[in-house]
């Protein structure tokens, strides 16, 4: 944890800080601060940091009152600095940041103004700040823009949150990490949550399709800007880049700085979110009624579905049982059980949207499932009708497809079809990993098993047969399959648990 995140965590904990952690954060502080501004009195960084440690220390009260009355004390030191120090990007962070707690919670609404120019500025100058802190700067200019609701202020957060959320996407491509935050899922479920409030459907694409764009470049970044850069005729470079992810230094990648060689055209193509307009002609293309987005949440919030058809407006609903918690509770559940809850926390609302997109037909959608959703068996949610179970696949194509920018790449001829049979374990990795990598290398589509499968090769036999009948439509010969092996009684795990993905 650096200074910065150490000092917010800090002021934003509501445990109590023991001296001994303030000591800690004391010393690590030190070290932002030159030799030339070491003195204790007033109007130097270490005066100011001393006050920022006492404002630390006084959160855990609950005075309110001590605690804005510590936070005006450091922003008071950070303005009567020496003018060359106001400029330093530490001291604008730290009053920025202590400004719009105050300002957010009420206390100084009447500086909302000035704070937002503060965090304006902190904003643009990024140079050198680690990623948490470029959202949790956004994060807090975006809740001031909401809270004071000027003309084009709500327009204005959810640009700052998109263009946020892109710099994430960027930043995790070109300088790679193996751990993975939950910061940036959390923060663009914010961004979403703006959307939803404000009606802006197109907006809440771009902000999912951000989401799926960082799952992406954790999941196959290396492979796709290999591609990227082969493709564009920077094949030496696409060799240095793998060499140097593939080495066994974990920093080889991050030290190589791509992004400095890349141009502003290369983050666009990889790294900014698919909208609305650019998602159509796609769907339209392949013969797809629809991309519907799955986004599971917590519990307490409810999971989120987005559609986008092929023709007309998008769509989204709150879905309460789309969270990832009954399906990570319950790892050995068995797969009628697991096709049932798919049902009621999917499955039903993705029937409706479909059947609303192409009447009368069945609809061939396409499902954009994250997070754990991605070892759901859609096809095979069921629910109970007057004549027995009735499952998903018997009323709606389905393929997934881990991200639009994958289905971008998808062609309705051309290319190969991987199946994948024998699978002793469920999908592995939570955002289709393994899938998106064979798709970015140029794998037309991938039929495989998400759930251990007992006998597959009835399913298989099958599917074989019908790509022969329909060679450019291998989502449709794995329905007909399924269909088929529906007509006599056997085992949903012998044929519920394969799914299509690609276009």
């Amino acid at each position: 944890m650096d200074q910065w995140t150490a000092l917010k965590a800090m002021v934003d904990s509501g445990q109590p800080v023991e001296p001994q952690r303030l000591q800690e954060v004391a010393a690590s502080i030190g070290a932002l601060v030159p030799d030339s501004e070491r003195d204790t009195g007033p109007g130097t960084t270490a005066h100011l940091m001393r006050a920022f440690a006492e404002a630390a220390a006084v959160t855990v009260d609950g005075d309110t009152a001590t605690r804005s009355a510590a936070y005006l004390k450091v922003i008071r030191l950070c303005d009567e600095l020496p003018e060359n120090m106001i400029s330093n990007p530490l001291v604008r962070t730290v009053r920025g940041f202590l400004a719009a707690r105050l300002a957010v919670s009420g206390h100084d609404s009447d500086q909302v103004d000035s704070v937002i120019e503060d965090l304006e500025r902190v904003l643009e100058n990024r140079a050198g700040r680690r990623a948490e802190a470029d959202l949790e700067v956004t994060e807090s200019l975006g809740q001031l823009l909401r809270r004071r609701r000027g003309p084009g202020d709500a327009a204005r957060s959810r640009h700052l949150g998109l263009c946020a959320l892109v710099r994430q996407t960027w930043r995790v491509l070109t300088h790679p990490i193996r751990d993975e935050s939950a910061l940036i899922p959390r923060f663009a479920h914010l961004v979403s949550d703006w959307c939803r409030e404000d009606g802006a459907n197109d907006d809440l694409v771009l902000a999912v399709e951000a989401e799926r764009g960082v799952a992406l470049a954790r999941g196959a970044g290396d492979e796709l800007l290999r591609r990227h850069l082969a493709d564009s005729g920077r094949v030496d470079l696409a060799e240095e880049w793998i060499a140097a992810y593939e080495a066994d230094d974990p920093w080889a990648a991050r030290h190589l700085d791509l992004a400095s060689r890349l141009s502003e055209e290369d983050e666009q193509a990889l790294a900014e979110p698919l909208g609305p307009e650019e998602i159509r002609p796609l769907l339209r293309g392949l013969g797809l009624d629809a991309l519907v987005y799955l986004v599971p949440r917590k519990a307490s919030a409810g999971g989120l579905m987005v559609v986008v058809p092929a023709e007309g407006a998008v769509t989204s609903a709150r879905l309460p049982l789309l969270t990832g918690e009954w399906f990570t509770k319950n790892t050995s559940a068995e797969p009628a059980a697991l096709s049932g809850w798919a049902w009621l926390a999917g499955g039903a609302a993705l029937l409706a949207a479909a059947e609303a997109v192409a009447p009368g037909r069945i609809p061939r959608v396409a499902v954009a499932s994250a997070g754990a959703l991605g070892s759901v068996p859609w096809a095979a949610a069921w629910r109970e009708t007057g004549s027995g179970r009735r499952h998903l696949v018997e009323d709606v194509q389905i393929t997934v497809v881990p991200s639009a920018r994958l289905l971008a790449r998808s062609s309705p001829a051309g290319g190969k079809t991987v199946v994948r049979q024998g699978d002793s374990v469920r999908l592995s990795g939570p955002d289709h990993d393994e899938v998106s990598r064979l798709l970015v290398k140029g794998t037309r589509s991938v039929v495989r098993g998400i759930w251990p499968v007992t006998d597959d090769s009835a399913l298989i036999s099958l599917f074989w047969h019908y790509v022969g009948e329909m060679p450019t439509n291998p989502a449709a010969a794995l329905r007909e399959a399924q269909l088929r092996m529906l007509e006599n009684p056997t085992d949903i795990v012998n044929w519920g648990g394969f799914t299509h993905f690609g276009g």
